[in-house]
């Protein structure tokens, strides 16, 4: 039983769909490459569609700036809850490699390790050196002045 190779088809003969085009002021998630964060770091980092450029390209802004790289629709996706607001993004701008590390007490090379043995009064406390706020773990449940 032999087929006739002439007949068949290919499997497609139109390019794929792009994908919309996102509306100004949508909240986006945007995937950060694993060599970009450290282990605390989030894998995904939210953001607010600026405005587009006429190539069809994205500025993007998050709560601690506007990203200086410029995005293809294909490299986030949209986010159907509104997270932020476009007038809550300042106007610095931030690398994408910068940016999951202001939120978190991690730094680029990992943890913080809090084990102060004072009141967080001193400079000699990591804490108010790093300008972190005190947890429980930090004083082993002391009293502490820096919370």
């Amino acid at each position: 039983m032999k087929r006739d190779s002439r007949k068949k088809s290919p499997a497609s003969t139109h390019p794929p769909p792009s994908p919309l085009p996102v509306p100004l002021r949508a909240i986006v998630r945007v995937p950060i490459p694993d060599v970009d964060k450290g282990r605390g770091d989030s894998r995904n980092l939210f953001a607010v569609v600026l405005n587009m450029t006429e190539d069809g390209f994205y500025h993007l802004g998050t709560d601690q700036g506007v990203l200086k790289q410029l995005y293809a629709r294909a490299e986030f996706t949209v986010c159907p809850k509104e997270q932020m607001k476009a007038e809550d993004v300042p106007d610095n701008e931030i690398a994408l490699r910068s940016a999951p590390t202001y939120k978190f007490t991690g730094s680029d090379q990992g943890f913080v390790r809090l084990m102060c043995k004072t009141k967080g009064q001193t400079m000699r406390c990591l804490s108010v050196k790093k300008k972190i706020n005190c947890n429980s773990k930090c004083h082993s449940s002391l009293p502490c002045c820096n919370k």
